[in-house]
């Protein structure tokens, strides 16, 4: 059986680190321009922006220790990362 048709989730290849963060965080190898928020563990709004291709980072510098969630839309994919950050 040949499936035809199925792309694939272009968010499924991009890499991100340091988990945990204590500054900078960076997600590499986004494929697509990508809108992200950022949520802390109640699911509060921290930041909201945009992606472009290639290399990206968020500044967690001024964020209290904790759990979030950072969501990532791109026109036909949606990944969360969970985020640590110390």
């Amino acid at each position: 059986m040949i499936l035809t048709g199925i792309n694939e989730n272009a968010l499924s290849k991009i890499q991100f680190y340091p988990n945990p963060v204590k500054d900078q965080f960076y997600i590499d190898n986004i494929q697509e321009e990508s809108d992200y928020k950022l949520l802390n563990i109640s699911g509060a709004l921290v930041e909201s922006g945009s992606f472009i291709k290639g290399a990206n980072s968020i500044s967690m510098s001024n964020l209290e220790s904790g759990i979030y969630f950072l969501q990532l839309q791109s026109k036909s994919n949606f990944r969360t990362i969970r985020i640590v950050k110390q």
